[in-house]
């Protein structure tokens, strides 16, 4: 995005990040001069555990960030661990910055109103998919084993069901067969941040055209699933070999052209003793 579009987006509206750690787009929004950004939350499973971790990352990523932007005092940005089992807490520190707009990317956790109500401009998401397809916390994973190519990035406004508020802006992009996820995350978090800043200038000068979704998604839920829970789902007799190539190598499945082999004679054994065991009738 060029500059002056950046600097149309300068202005006094104070933006909440809520961010999973470490990502591009996060990193990116907080290098961000133009995005004036006044804390960052980050949602873990047990705040017990991940407190210590997310607050050292964070100040070292802080230093940077104050480098960057030649800030001249000491002040840190404030920032919040948080998980269902603080969420009065974090409900005061949001309160406590007074923001105007939330922006969420990558949180495992769905918000309610009360957090909802806190930014008079409303909670926008980023999602890694072209909405309504791959609803859920791992669209990645199911457009892989869909041997979908044509991936993309929606930004849309948080709502009550999952990933089906209107969106504000999405963008498509077509990746090669067997490209791996950390190079289509990269193109997803690039996009994300270009539509972010776009989204942003749309939400000030109230001119956002809001777009409904379907009530049901176009493609089943994309839950989370394990590796293991992945190679079960290969189909290994009847996927292209294409396909399968882009699932084993795409995502980066911890498993030897042996071990193919092997699944793979396992499937067809699996399906002879299936058939011979069927009564015959005519």
């Amino acid at each position: 995005m060029n500059n002056s579009i950046r600097q149309k987006i300068r202005s006094h509206m104070k933006i909440l990040l809520i961010t999973s750690g470490h990502n591009l787009l996060a990193q990116k929004l907080l290098f961000d001069q133009s995005v004036n950004i006044v804390g960052v939350a980050f949602p873990v499973k047990n705040t017990k555990n991940q407190q210590l971790k997310h607050k050292i990352s964070f100040n070292i990523r802080n230093n940077f960030i104050k480098l960057k932007r030649f800030l001249t005092t000491a002040k840190q940005l404030p920032h919040f661990v948080f998980s269902k089992e603080n969420e009065n807490q974090l409900l005061d520190w949001i309160k406590s910055l007074k923001p105007d707009l939330i922006i969420s990317y990558s949180s495992p956790f769905l918000f309610d109103s009360k957090i909802m109500s806190l930014a008079p401009k409303g909670i926008i998401n980023v999602h890694n998919s072209l909405l309504p397809n791959y609803r859920g916390p791992q669209p990645f994973i199911w457009q892989y084993l869909n041997h979908d190519l044509k991936h993309g990035v929606t930004v849309l406004y948080l709502g009550e069901k999952e990933d089906a508020g209107d969106i504000i802006t999405q963008q498509s992009f077509v990746i090669k067969n067997g490209e791996p996820q950390s190079s289509t995350l990269k193109k997803c978090e690039n996009i994300g941040y270009d539509l972010v800043l776009k989204s942003i200038e749309l939400i000030k000068k109230n001119k956002v055209e809001k777009i409904k979704q379907p009530e049901k998604a176009t493609t089943k839920r994309a839950k989370r699933i394990s590796e293991s829970e992945i190679i079960k789902l290969i189909n290994w007799n009847e996927w292209s070999t294409e396909h399968i190539n882009h699932v084993v190598k795409g995502l980066g499945l911890s498993i030897s052209e042996k071990e193919i082999e092997a699944l793979s004679k396992a499937s067809i054994k699996t399906e002879t003793q299936q058939l011979t065991s069927a009564p015959f009738t005519l």
